[in-house]
C-alpha cells in the first residue's frame, strides 16, 4: 500500500474520511463561491468498492438522484399477520444508490478542482 501524504500547503478545509457526509460536503462547496479554497481529504481508502448502500427521500429533483439504481414512487407495508398495504408516498421518492455509482461521479467531479486533494 502507498501511502500519498500532502504537500506542506495551507488548507482552508481538512475532512478526516472521505464517506458520503464529507465528501458531500465537499462537492457543494465546490459549486458554491468557496469552490477554490484548498481542501484536504484524509481517508485511508481509495474507495474502489462497492462497500455500501445509501438510501435517501426526496420530493423535488436532487443533484444524485441520476446516480440511483433504483427509486420508488409507491410502498408495500406489510404486517405481521400477512396483510399488506401499498402507498404511494407522492409526492415523495425513495432513492437507492450504490456507493461505488457514487464514489466514482464524486472523484470525476472533484478531479476537476486543483485545489482539493
Amino acid at each position: 500500500m502507498t501511502i500519498a501524504y500532502p504537500s506542506s500547503k495551507t488548507y482552508r478545509y481538512i475532512f478526516a474520511g472521505g464517506g458520503m457526509s464529507a465528501l458531500s460536503l465537499v462537492y457543494f462547496l465546490s459549486q458554491s463561491k468557496r469552490a477554490h479554497e484548498p481542501m484536504l481529504i484524509i481517508d485511508p481508502s481509495n474507495k474502489t468498492v462497492n462497500d455500501k448502500i445509501w438510501c435517501y427521500w426526496s420530493d423535488k429533483p436532487e443533484v444524485f438522484d441520476s446516480l440511483a439504481q433504483k427509486s420508488w414512487k409507491n410502498l408495500w407495508f406489510h404486517g405481521p399477520k400477512g396483510n399488506s398495504i401499498a402507498l404511494d408516498i407522492a409526492p415523495f421518492e425513495y432513492h437507492k444508490i450504490r456507493s461505488i455509482d457514487w464514489y466514482q461521479f464524486i472523484k470525476k467531479r472533484l478531479s476537476q478542482f486543483p485545489n482539493i486533494e
